[in-house]
This record gives C-alpha cells, structure tokens and sequence, in this order.
C-alpha cells in the first residue's frame, strides 16, 4: 500500500524515476572524485546529464559542481547569488 501511494505521489508531481546504468555509475564516480560532493549528488548529477534535465538544489558544492560541468540547474539554485567562499571544502 505505501509502495502505491508513494509512486502515485510521484506521478502526481510530474517527477521522472530513472534507474541509472552503467555510464551514469561511471560519470557519477568522476564527478565524485573532482567535486566535493556526496555520490548521491554525484548520481543526481550524473543522471540529470545523461537525461538533459535540469538540478535543483540549495547545496552550494552540487551548484558549483553543476555549474563547472555545464549541468543546467533549475529554479532558484541557477538563480541563487553566490557567498564568497561558499561551496569550498572544509578544513
């Protein structure tokens, strides 16, 4: 029941489930390995490249990390002004 409600959930948002392959494992490892970022961010934009989507996100290293990519951004993430600073590693 809760399997059902939440895909239907999901279709009600016009959102897109997408199982990534082999390549988007791959890209998503690269990115991984050049940007300070998670490796689910990096599945996230891995994936949103291999299906010419945009990413939302308010993550400062997803945003740059998408921006020095070329990986559209959405909404108020391509929007946001930036902080000097934000989105470097901490030490």
């Amino acid at each position: 029941q809760r399997v059902l409600a939440a895909r239907e959930a999901i279709a009600a948002l016009g959102i897109t489930v997408h199982q990534p392959g082999e390549a988007v494992g791959v890209d998503a490892a690269r990115l991984r390995a050049a940007h300070p970022i998670s490796l689910p961010d990096a599945y996230c934009l891995a994936t949103a490249r291999f299906t010419d989507a945009a990413v939302a996100s308010f993550d400062e290293n997803v945003v740059r990390a998408a921006e020095r990519e070329r990986i559209a951004l959405s909404g108020a993430a391509a929007r946001r002004p930036r902080r000097p600073g934000a989105g470097r590693p901490r030490k």
